[in-house]
């Protein structure tokens, strides 16, 4: 039979707002969750949220060659497109090689740390389920 769906208080959105940065791995992920409008917690309770984190994360522990692969296949289209307009209309190359490399590369980590939190979320609510695959080889 149809359950009634359970509604999602500001408290529930906060917690996953916060799982989020954490799975995504960024240092200052309680920080930032703060910054996002979550309660400030307890250094207590942000070790055990860093913790369930770390348990979230090894879930997506198979997948993470390909989200390697899919962050720096961004990054790099990001980098080429960006070149394609900016270098038309900035004649003087203002822009170095290093910079353009450099900008990869936070590209790179930021799309990485987004599929990564992403992923963990989306197996921990159980939208997506990892089963294991065997692969042959031709």
């Amino acid at each position: 039979m149809f359950q009634k769906k359970e509604r999602l208080t500001v408290a529930d959105m906060q917690n996953r707002l916060r799982e989020f940065m954490l799975d995504s791995q960024h240092p200052h992920a309680h920080h930032m969750s703060e910054l996002l409008g979550c309660t400030v917690i307890s250094d207590e309770i942000a070790e055990k949220e860093e913790e369930e984190s770390d348990k979230r994360v090894s879930m997506v522990g198979p997948l993470l060659p390909i989200l390697f692969a899919y962050s720096r296949i961004f990054s790099d289209a990001m980098i080429r497109h960006q070149r394609a307009h900016i270098e038309e209309e900035d004649e003087a190359g203002n822009i170095t090689e290093e910079e353009w490399s450099e900008t990869e590369t936070v590209f790179s980590q930021i799309a990485m740390s987004t599929l990564l939190g992403s992923v963990s979320q989306l197996l921990d609510m159980g939208f997506i389920k990892l089963t294991p695959k065997k692969v042959r080889l031709k």
